[in-house]
């Protein structure tokens, strides 16, 4: 049986919500999962969630990481903690992935330090896949957040990451990567931008749109969109936002009067389907990619559903045999 580690004390609802995801998922998938945290608190909700304590492991943390955590502080004091007993586990081979909704400069400080980096690899990126008009319905954008400034080798690096993690994820034989930019013309953008795209020209690995806009993302001009983690994670939130105020919008108005509601009555199957698709809980769970191992961050306002499909990400990664087989890929490839 699967093992997954569950930092329970991390995200912005706290352990109850954690569990009722943790709970959700049991419904669909069969995992055994660990849980760190305070035992006493766990253990409060734990009565509320038969199948999760029918088959759950609490591992009690005395040092809890929380979202005030300095992740140097995290790095130096906190491998007895919930995060790093979590990831400790994962390296010892007890389990073969972790998942956090806690404090991400920690987490990600972490990983680093107990996990490591493959071969190559100078940093982790975190990517997540965004819903699209386009052919496939899905994009990859990296960096979302865990490197706030990257030079071109970083870049390159995510690149050629997400290259491999597509090409197993989803199939594509060979995916095109654009950089995301002020403009589509080569002349634009600053010296990062600039030179990371004289590098990817150089691979002949990679399938090298060029600068992709903030618009081309929704509509899958490519297949992966190669970013720093501050403007990555400004466009995610941007999105996800936007995802939120239409369907806020489009709730208010069918809510006005009678005729509105039947109107929205004889509608509801089709919104049903377009909030099936831009909700953005369905892709929750975005990978730490770089690193030896599996471990994936969820939202911190990740609600037991959104939770529940982070786990369902990661069996899929785990089955899929992604880390090693990205490891592998990358030792064919020379990155300059």
């Amino acid at each position: 049986m699967l093992s997954i580690a569950i930092d329970v004390m991390g995200g912005d609802h706290g352990p109850r919500e954690i569990l009722k995801g943790i709970e959700l998922a049991l419904q669909k998938k069969t995992f055994k999962p660990v849980l760190f945290g305070k035992s006493d608190i766990i253990n409060q909700y734990l009565k509320e969630f038969p199948k999760t304590s029918q088959c759950c492991e609490i591992v009690h943390c005395d040092s809890i990481v929380d979202a005030h955590t300095k992740p140097s502080i995290a790095f130096r004091y906190g491998r007895s903690s919930n995060l790093g007993k979590a990831i400790q586990s994962v390296a010892d081979g007890i389990t073969q992935a972790v998942i956090s909704s806690g404090n991400t400069g920690a987490y990600m400080a972490l990983c680093k330090s107990i996990l490591k980096t493959l071969p190559g690899i100078s940093r982790p990126a975190i990517p997540a896949i965004i819903p699209t008009c386009g052919e496939s319905g899905k994009i990859l954008v990296l960096d979302l957040g865990a490197n706030i400034e990257c030079t071109p080798t970083h870049l390159v690096q995510f690149a050629a990451m997400a290259n491999i993690l597509v090409k197993h994820l989803w199939n594509i034989e060979n995916p095109t990567v654009g950089i995301l930019n002020v403009g589509t013309e080569e002349m634009k953008g600053n010296i990062v931008v600039q030179e990371t795209f004289k590098l990817l020209k150089e691979m002949k690995d990679i399938n090298t749109h060029g600068f992709v806009e903030g618009s081309d993302i929704l509509y899958e001009t490519t297949n992966i969109v190669v970013t720093d983690g501050f403007t990555g994670n400004i466009a995610l939130k941007a999105i996800e936002g936007t995802a939120q105020f239409i369907g806020q919008t489009i709730k208010a108005e069918f809510s006005r009067t009678l005729l509105d509601k039947l109107r929205y009555l004889f509608a509801r199957k089709t919104f049903n389907r377009i909030k099936s698709k831009i909700d953005p809980r369905i892709y929750n769970g975005a990978l730490f990619l770089g690193l030896n191992h599996l471990a994936v961050k969820s939202h911190g306002s990740a609600d037991a559903f959104s939770f529940s499909h982070a786990i369902y990400s990661t069996i899929t990664m785990i089955e899929r045999d992604l880390t090693p087989k990205i490891a592998k890929s990358l030792e064919n490839i020379y990155i300059p």
